[in-house]
């Protein structure tokens, strides 16, 4: 497994600091990477509510289930489409449900932490997509 953290920042904005974060998780499949998985996590913190303690607290949350579903992604193979759209859905929930249920149990201070989430997972040449507010996730296809 791979993780890799992806962070931009621009000073457009003039924050002091960054409180958005970005996280992709992969795994390579064996053999020749058959049940390959990708996972893409985008978290906007949310300005007047701790954006940034938010993504801080938001994203370890969501890790462990995210890596159990990358654990999965062999196993997969031998689902039906129901059952595998269950499980990779099933588990972007859960993830999401845990950082919901860490940014209830942390004490910010002030209006409390809020963040959204989009969250990508490919598995199998098909894109299953997640998202929490206002930060929607696209697909377009170029002909």
């Amino acid at each position: 497994m791979k993780i890799k953290d992806i962070v931009q920042f621009s000073s457009a904005h003039k924050r002091p600091e960054n409180q958005d974060r970005c996280f992709y998780l992969k795994y390579e499949g064996e053999p020749d990477g058959e049940g390959s998985m990708s996972i893409l996590c985008v978290l906007d913190g949310v300005s007047q509510a701790n954006g940034s303690m938010a993504v801080r607290v938001a994203v370890p949350a969501m890790l462990p289930v995210l890596s159990g579903l990358l654990g999965k992604a062999h196993s997969l193979l031998q689902m039906d489409d129901y059952a595998r759209q269950e499980t990779i859905c099933g588990a972007m929930s859960q993830a999401i449900c845990a950082a919901h249920q860490r940014l209830q149990l942390t004490s910010c201070p002030g209006n409390g932490c809020g963040t959204t989430i989009t969250m990508l997972t490919v598995f199998d040449d098909r894109v299953y997509a997640a998202n929490v507010g206002d930060s929607p996730a696209y697909l377009l296809e170029i002909p």
